[in-house]
């Protein structure tokens, strides 16, 4: 017959108990050490965010807004985002003389926000004009983007005409 110790266990079980318990109190702050093998919270929104490549990705909007004046001008989109990261987007961005493109956006993918950029500097044969009643329209076939919190970069297109605005990402 088997030595049983505290409670009727046997030496084996009490270790185990032992290992559980010592683990179980790992998971706060000890001795001034943070503890990260056991994370508080779940770690797919902060996975995400480590190589944010958007290829696939595309952006549609039939409300666009935007003004100018002779090649230059603002835009504002929102709409549906579809692809890698499915859900929302927002951008805003400009046009300056010269066919040079900047703009600043944002994709919202369930608890997931992606942040980035997109700029052009007259590349792939872009075109740009300011219709009589001020509305901005554009296309820029070649765009370079970049996602803010993971760097990670890539080559894309945008177009806007009217209230329709289209953009995609390779």
């Amino acid at each position: 017959m088997r030595n049983k110790g505290i409670l009727g266990l046997s030496g084996i079980q009490l270790a185990f108990l032992a290992s559980v318990f010592a683990l179980a109190s790992c998971g706060g702050v000890q001795s001034g050490i943070a503890n990260s093998a056991i994370p508080a919270t779940p770690a797919l929104p902060s996975a995400l965010r480590v190589d944010v490549k958007l290829s696939g990705e595309r952006f549609s909007s039939s409300k666009a807004k935007s003004s100018c004046s002779g090649s230059a001008g603002t835009f504002q989109a929102s709409g549906k985002a579809k692809g890698p990261f499915p859900g929302t987007f927002s951008a805003r961005g400009q046009v300056s003389e010269g066919l040079i493109f900047h703009e600043k956006f944002e994709i919202r993918s369930g608890s997931v926000a992606i942040y980035g950029s997109a700029y052009s500097q007259a590349s792939g044969s872009p075109t740009s004009g300011c219709s009589k009643s001020g509305k901005l329209s554009f296309d820029f076939p070649i765009l370079q983007y970049r996602e803010r919190h993971s760097k990670a970069s890539g080559t894309g297109y945008a177009a806007l005409s009217g209230a329709n605005f289209g953009q995609g990402f390779e």
